[in-house]
């Protein structure tokens, strides 16, 4: 009977999914909020810092409740 060992390197952990799909959840919470505002110029960087908060906000609730 062979043992398998566990490695983060070829198994993803339970964090990983929501870690690699971060950038694109930030992205699309950027335009909503963009699109809230009408699409305003000028605003691109604070939409994108605030949906970064919100984002990482959710993820560390979800981790807390594991």
């Amino acid at each position: 009977m062979s043992k398998h060992t566990r490695s983060s390197k070829t198994e993803p952990t339970a964090a990983e999914p929501a870690t690699s799909q971060r950038p694109q959840w930030i992205a699309v919470a950027a335009y909503y909020r963009s699109e809230h505002r009408g699409f305003a110029e000028g605003h691109e960087l604070e939409d994108w810092l605030e949906a970064e908060k919100e984002i990482d906000a959710s993820l560390a609730r979800e981790r807390e409740e594991e």
